[in-house]
């Protein structure tokens, strides 16, 4: 056997102060790099129940922890200088999911975070696809196949924590899963916001020395109530910020689907909803679009997954209403033109309570 993972944490400080007492610099970028307090209380919650359990020698299971903004919001500060230092160090996991590991993941399973850097993103369909599996499979599952070069496989237990971050430009955007039914719960994604007036990288140099300051306060702190699902085996409660929900969706092959309907309500000049399969549906772009690209980018199997995620991402103009014909499997939707749909639900009015 061995041990899943192979990290020294740093040791809280024997007593707890007030918010930023003992650690000024890092409550000053925490209190400024996330779009609301809520988002930064959600992050504390999710690294508490972290530290907590790996302090007792048994790491508890949580979501990815995805945090996405532009340039200069600290997202790599609160990796290479919170979380890195805090639980022991970190694997780099963006070679694998963009496929281009050799399948060797010794350091992987040695560490305590897998750390995914946007600029790696996967970029063909099968990365996206074994992306978001890879990611899937480390969130859920306790035990993994680990494989040191030259030695045969083996099981072992991995409760560690994936970390991505990611810009939030269109490009680097791909660096998050796709959301669907089977894996937001699985995530927590935070919008973050630039600090224009944070410290420097001199300011910030020896900053670790607040750390056990940090992790005193932190273990003191008791989590809000909104923010935990104790039935639920991650504890605290996944959420996915709407700015970073717009910004994925927008970026996916299923939005580019979207603008693509969008034309073809436009040429058909007809806005009586519309049945059919994804065969059908394609033989209607063609005839729509009068065989231009977009029947040749489009293939009746494409149309059919992406039409699939809108159901799933709850798009009000795309509805499965039938997955047989008789005995064969035979998915058939219901199409309704976007200009019918009623307006959505109101933002919430507290920006700072995401429950």
């Amino acid at each position: 056997e061995i041990e899943a993972a192979i990290a020294r944490l740093v040791e809280a400080a024997a007593t707890a102060g007030a918010w930023g007492e003992g650690f000024p610099r890092y409550a000053a970028i925490f209190d400024n790099v996330f779009l609301s307090d809520g988002y930064r209380d959600i992050f504390l919650a999710w690294f508490k129940r972290f530290y907590e359990s790996a302090e007792r020698g048994r790491l508890s299971m949580g979501q990815a922890m995805i945090l996405v903004g532009p340039v200069h919001c600290f997202k790599t500060f609160l990796i290479e200088k919170l979380l890195k230092p805090a639980m022991g160090g970190y694997a780099d996991l963006s070679s694998i999911v963009s496929g281009e590991g050799n399948g060797f993941n010794a350091d992987l399973f040695q560490s305590p975070l897998a750390i995914i850097d946007d600029s790696r993103a996967a970029e063909s369909e099968a990365q996206l696809n074994r992306y978001a599996s890879a990611i899937k499979k480390l969130v859920a599952h306790g035990t993994h196949k680990y494989h040191e070069k030259y030695l045969t496989p083996i099981m072992v237990e991995w409760r560690g924590r994936v970390v991505i971050a990611a810009n939030d430009d269109p490009v680097s955007i791909k660096a998050v899963p796709a959301l669907n039914i089977s894996n937001e719960d699985k995530i927590i994604a935070l919008a973050m916001k630039t600090f224009e007036d944070g410290p420097t990288v001199e300011e910030l140099k020896d900053v670790e020395t607040e750390l056990p300051a940090l992790l005193a306060w932190l273990k003191a702190w008791e989590i809000p109530a909104r923010y935990i699902d104790a039935p639920n085996r991650y504890y605290i409660r996944s959420y996915i910020a709407p700015e970073v929900r717009e910004k994925i969706e927008a970026a996916s092959p299923a939005a580019v689907l979207r603008d693509t309907l969008i034309s073809w309500w436009a040429r058909r000049g007809a806005t009586e909803p519309w049945e059919g399969t994804a065969v059908e549906l394609h033989q209607s772009f063609s005839d729509t679009f009068d065989n231009s690209g977009i029947t040749r980018e489009w293939t009746a199997r494409s149309i059919g997954r992406r039409l699939s995620e809108l159901e799933n991402q709850g798009d009000p103009n795309v509805k499965l209403i039938a997955k047989r014909s008789g005995k064969a499997k035979v998915h058939k939707y219901r199409l309704t033109c976007p200009n019918l749909t009623p307006d959505g639900p109101e933002e919430d009015e507290d920006p700072n309570n995401p429950f």
